[in-house]
């Protein structure tokens, strides 16, 4: 992941046969326009899955975007997106385009407990608020 200002891209990479590890998908979105998960009755922002394989856990996480705002979504053809969607420059060892997405989730694998994927959304939070909405 990378955060810039209110910007946060995310990055997925996967191993492909020859050409090693490749972008396989990525989101762009601004910070501002993201719309948090509601906690649930346990205060969780997250959906457990508690045996993920390996014996580990994973957390999903669901995000929307404000109407009208989009997360630009960058992934490989290999994945054969549906249309519509526009090319990306990126060069590589497959095409890649963008597709304009108004919501997305985020996992989080090989987890001992869904801590962690609480405390992401918490810190996320913390950071938008903080950075994003400055009190004048």
């Amino acid at each position: 992941m990378r955060l810039q200002h209110c910007s946060l891209t995310t990055y997925v990479y996967e191993d492909w046969q020859d050409h090693g590890k490749v972008l396989w998908s990525s989101f762009l979105l601004n910070l501002k326009d993201l719309q948090l998960q509601d906690p649930d009755r346990d205060g969780h922002r997250s959906a457990w899955i508690p045996d993920y394989g390996d014996g580990k856990g994973a957390a999903i996480m669901v995000f929307t975007m404000a109407k009208g705002s989009f997360a630009r979504h960058e992934m490989a053809m290999r994945r054969t997106p549906k249309p519509p969607f526009t090319p990306s420059p990126r060069e590589g060892a497959d095409s890649y385009v963008y597709k304009d997405k108004t919501s997305f989730f985020i996992l989080h694998e090989k987890l001992e407990s869904p801590e962690k994927s609480n405390t992401f959304v918490s810190l996320l939070e913390q950071y938008r608020i903080e950075y994003c909405f400055p009190v004048s």
